[in-house]
């Protein structure tokens, strides 16, 4: 229905535009663009529009372009402006709109072409952060690297071309500027490196010759040569054609669309490496893709040998390591993990769409509303732990699913949620039931004695058990609109483990007993939780309250689940042991608040979240918990600080404010270790090909087995994994 609506608005809008605007205001019509998800149109105070071919834009609207371009035409003036991919440009003015003199237009990062109309008493200005272009009827191109380039290239006419101090040139065709240059002045510009420079500025959709006043030059651009003067002082340049650039340069065009790499150091399990990483990326409408051919290595890159093998496996083997004839299954295994492996990422639609998918090493696998697991990673050790985990659902109308497993080539966790809408013409409520199970907690435990074992692991390890989270949810949308939603939902979760072996009085198979205590009559080890999420233009947001005890916690398979699911695995039996021990007994119950939201255009991007839990103590009176729960992650993109640098952090802490206070279980603990996921990276453009990256995350340590290893407490150990890289886009 989307597509529909989008190609019948891309063929009737523009048709629409144009009489509509016979007669009425100045304004500029978005008429093309390649792929409507990766634009996005904001007003002048950054509310983004549901735009659509052939929408007209005001001034204070602003256009950014990510993997696709954008075309627009002035009414009833008939000039034209392309931009290119991962482009920031804005409407300040219309002449004749509004009582303003002239058409003013701002280039914050990326590149343009426009085609100025040579019309009596016309006025175009064109503005970068550190200078403006008087343009008369021209055709030029402006490209800006916030912080390295701000530059102005001419093919037809003159530009009169300022900077902010009120140093200005005139730049004629064949020439251009760059701000930034030792010596500000207009500089001849090669046949070779203009063809360049107007590299992706071809116009699709509207046609420069039908620009009122380049009809005529248009026809003289195609003189033959040698009827051209000899003394002409300039020469304009006509940017190359596909034609022109022949095989070689359109197929290096391709492949520069797509293909990056990283050079540079990572430090995993304390030991530091160097690195060559290729990653083609693909986006194509909401399909966004990413493979990883790495080379990890001590000192030889050519050595197979020296390369870093995760958890002990040779990826680069394909099935090599074993005999195909006298053991295929394990040769074909190989060959399937290494291939899988290669995969970084692939993702189509988010989570509430009518199809979603998401593959490879994923940090926001999300089932349901979140009761059983919410933004569960399996990647929060990447790259010493590397999987190709599968997050996808499918909405039928009357019916759907959701499903997850943690690693294709080993799964251990997985499991989905199926739901239905019984009255589905009535009322859009749904019915979902959930299950995900962790089929190996306790093979993460540690076996030696130095490093943390004891009877009680062992005893865990003999019963060699399963933790299986089952859930019932109920949703009902109050309202769904992209603007605008509201979904209500309430939703009840238990904890069944399951083992495989028996141990002292348990035995085989699920123990029922961890959630019906026979005694009192009673539920435990289980949780509840009401509430709402959405959105609010472009605020997401979400509240609930829930209510839990036992070992169960809502949100339980989650961001840090992977470090700590050998301490859950022991927990879970010493549980079993004693079901009405201290640490068990408690009620707790708390409100978790989550909002996120895009500011200066969606420069910076912010989302916050935090549980304040509080129980009820065997006086009977409330007390402060000490599971509270905090998320904060924020996004710099390019183009809002100093130098073009941009960024991301995300911390995402369990008992954040105890350990601050030094309170209960997290008196020895610090806001950095295994209970503690954090990302972070600054990347600086060094020049317009090349960036240069520091990322900095927390992880776990594995033994070169890749098994996690742990201090004598009986704690994972962790430690900083710190990479410093070059990032090269051809």
């Amino acid at each position: 229905m989307v597509v529909i609506i989008l190609f019948a608005a891309g063929i009737t809008a523009p048709l629409a535009a144009q009489s509509s605007n016979a007669g009425g205001e100045p304004t500029a019509i978005l008429e093309y663009f390649d792929d409507p998800y990766e634009v996005h149109v904001t007003d002048k105070d950054g509310f983004e529009y549901n735009f659509y071919m052939g929408m007209e834009l005001v001034p204070g609207d602003e256009v950014s372009t990510g993997a696709s371009s954008a075309e627009l035409r002035l009414v009833p003036n008939g000039s034209i402006i392309r931009m290119a991919p991962k482009t920031d440009f804005a409407v300040e003015s219309i002449q004749g709109r509004s009582g303003a003199t002239q058409s003013a237009f701002r280039v914050n990062t990326g590149k343009i072409r426009a085609v100025a109309a040579k019309v009596t008493g016309a006025n175009y200005e064109f503005r970068t952060p550190g200078a403006v272009g008087g343009v008369r009827g021209t055709d030029f191109g402006i490209q800006v690297i916030p912080g390295e380039i701000e530059s102005l290239f001419v093919r037809e006419g003159s530009v009169e071309f300022s900077k902010a101090g009120g140093e200005s040139v005139t730049i004629a065709a064949g020439q251009m500027a760059n701000t930034f240059s030792q010596v500000f002045q207009a500089v001849p510009v090669p046949a070779g490196q203009m063809q360049q420079l107007f590299s992706g500025l071809q116009f699709q959709e509207l046609k420069p010759e039908s620009v009122p006043g380049q009809q005529a030059s248009s026809e003289e651009q195609t003189q033959p040569a040698e009827e051209q003067p000899a003394d002409t002082e300039t020469q304009t340049v006509e940017p190359a054609t596909p034609e022109q650039e022949g095989a070689f340069g359109k197929a290096m065009s391709r492949v520069g669309e797509f293909l990056g790499m990283e050079i540079g150091a990572v430090t995993i399990d304390g030991q530091t490496y160097s690195k060559l990483i290729l990653q083609p990326q693909f986006t194509v409408g909401k399909l966004k893709a990413s493979l990883y051919l790495p080379f990890i290595y001590t000192n030889n890159l050519f050595d197979s040998s020296d390369w870093y093998h995760p958890a002990g496996n040779d990826e680069w083997s394909f099935g090599m390591d074993y005999n195909w004839r006298s053991d295929p299954w394990n040769a074909v295994q190989d060959l399937a993990t290494d291939l899988s492996l290669k995969i970084r990422y692939l993702e189509y639609a988010e989570q509430r769409d009518p199809f979603y998918i998401k593959l490879g090493n994923l940090n926001d696998m999300t089932i349901g509303h979140g009761i059983v697991m919410r933004n569960y990673a399996n990647d929060s050790d990447f790259p010493a732990v590397r999987r190709l985990g599968i997050n996808m659902g499918i909405d039928f109308g009357n019916a759907g699913f959701e499903a997850v497993v943690n690693d294709v080539a080993q799964p251990d966790i997985f499991g989905g949620r199926l739901y239905f809408r019984p009255m589905a013409k009535l009322i859009p409520l749904a019915i979902g039931f959930t299950g995900i199970a962790d089929i190996n907690p306790a093979g993460v435990l540690p076996t030696d004695p130095a490093s943390g074992a004891t009877a009680a692991t062992d005893l865990v390890r003999q019963a060699d058990p399963a933790i299986v989270g089952t859930a019932v949810d109920f949703d009902l949308p109050i309202i769904e609109r992209d603007a605008l939603s509201l979904v209500t939902f309430l939703d009840a979760a238990a904890l069944i483990p399951y083992l495989r072996e028996p141990v002292g009085s348990f035995g085989t198979g699920f123990q029922t007993d961890a959630v019906w205590d026979r005694d009192r009559g009673k539920l435990h080890n289980y949780g509840t939780m009401a509430g709402v999420l959405g959105n609010v233009t472009f605020i997401d947001y979400r509240l609930d309250f829930r209510t839990f005890n036992g070992v169960f916690h809502p949100f339980f398979f989650n961001g840090s689940y992977d470090r700590l699911r050998g301490n859950y695995a022991a927990q879970m039996y010493d549980f079993l042991t004693d079901p009405n021990a201290s640490q068990f007994s408690g009620q707790t119950m708390g409100v978790y608040g989550e909002a996120g939201f895009n500011l200066l255009r969606d420069k910076f991007t912010v989302k916050a979240g935090y549980l304040w839990p509080w129980y009820i103590n065997s006086a009977g009176g409330f007390a402060y918990s000490d599971q509270d729960y905090l998320h904060v992650g924020a996004i710099v993109r390019e183009g809002l600080l100093p130098l073009g640098v941009h960024g991301s952090i995300s911390y995402d802490r369990t008992g954040f404010m105890p350990t601050i206070m030094n309170k209960g279980d997290f008196g020895d603990a610090k806001l950095f270790d295994a209970n503690t996921v954090v990302t972070g990276e600054v990347i600086y453009p060094v020049a317009p090909s090349l960036d240069l990256a520091l990322v900095v995350t927390t992880t776990v340590l594995r033994d070169e087995s890749g098994n996690i290893r742990y201090d004598s407490n009986g704690d994972p150990e962790y430690g900083p994994s710190v990479s410093i890289e070059s990032r090269i886009g051809f």
